[in-house]
Order: C-alpha cells, then sequence, then structure tokens
C-alpha cells in the first residue's frame, strides 16, 4: 500500500467540475440582491454565504461540504443565542436550506465548515443560503467548497481556493 498526500498552494488550486459544478461566494449582509461578491470584511459583520450547485444527472447521497476561512465563524440558527433575525432579513427570503431545501435533509455548522447532505439530488441547480459573522483580523485561505457523492467520491465538483481577508 502507499498513501501519498501534499499540499498545494492555496491559489493553485483551481475550480473542477467531475459531474458536479459548485459556486460559492460571500456578501455583505445588506446586499440583498448578491451584486458584490466580498473578499474582505470588518471584525463583527456578518455576511450572507451562498452556494450554488448544478447538478446534471440525477445523484444520490450529495455531501456539500463549505470549509470556512478562520477568521470566519458559521451561524447555528438551531442555537437560541444566533441572531435568529438574520434568517428573517430582506425579502421574506429563507436562509439555511433555501431553493430547492427539501432536498438537503440534514445540515451541520461546525467550527471550521458548513455541510449539506442530501440523500437524493435530481438533475437541477440548487442553491444554499446561509450566514457567517467576522470574528478574528488577518488573512486567511479560503479553502475550496466541495460538493461530491459520498459512495462515489470520483463525482464530485469543488470551486477554486483563494484568500479572505478580515480587518478591524
Amino acid at each position: 500500500d502507499l498513501n501519498l498526500e501534499y499540499f498545494l498552494p492555496i491559489e493553485a488550486l483551481k475550480a473542477r467540475d467531475e459531474g458536479i459544478a459548485v459556486v460559492q461566494e460571500y456578501f455583505a449582509q445588506e446586499d440583498q440582491q448578491m451584486e458584490r461578491p466580498l473578499s474582505t470584511a470588518k471584525v463583527g459583520d456578518n455576511l450572507h454565504g451562498h452556494i450554488t450547485v448544478v447538478v446534471p444527472k440525477d445523484r444520490y447521497y450529495v455531501m456539500i461540504e463549505d470549509f470556512l476561512p478562520a477568521g470566519l465563524e458559521g451561524i447555528d440558527f438551531n442555537l437560541k443565542t444566533s441572531e435568529q433575525n438574520l434568517q428573517d432579513e430582506g425579502s421574506g427570503e429563507c436562509y439555511d436550506f433555501c431553493y430547492g431545501y427539501w432536498y438537503f435533509n440534514h445540515n451541520e455548522v461546525r467550527d471550521d465548515r458548513i455541510m449539506y447532505f442530501a440523500d437524493y439530488l435530481p438533475a437541477g441547480v440548487y442553491e444554499i443560503d446561509y450566514y457567517v459573522r467576522a470574528t478574528s483580523v488577518g488573512q486567511f485561505a479560503d479553502l475550496p467548497t466541495v460538493a461530491q457523492e459520498t459512495y462515489f467520491p470520483e463525482v464530485f465538483g469543488r470551486t477554486e481556493g483563494k484568500q479572505f481577508k478580515v480587518i478591524e
């Protein structure tokens, strides 16, 4: 057996579409039309994360894993201490599972990532919205968001690697 691991600079990670296409961006809380993606935020800002997943064929047991830059933390609306009013802002849109939400039957907000799971995703375009908060000043690697079939990991897609900056 041989196990090989290697690490590339974040800028060298290019987007890939191996059966699933993925786009992920952050927007200011006030940018309801999602017209100006951000790569910089101030400490304390709440950001609107948006993932678009394109599935050209029906897929089963899909996992979407959005790794958060170290200066951001996910907002878990299942906790009563979270700013619940963020879910209701804007034009009454839902946040968290949103478009096609009935397909995503489980999600997890962890300290370093947000994950979504679907037992079945028919061919189509899916959009997932969530909130994060900028907590720490610095320049951070924003690892690619990955979508894959759990039992067929060769069917996947990912975004490009980028940098995210949090300022005072």
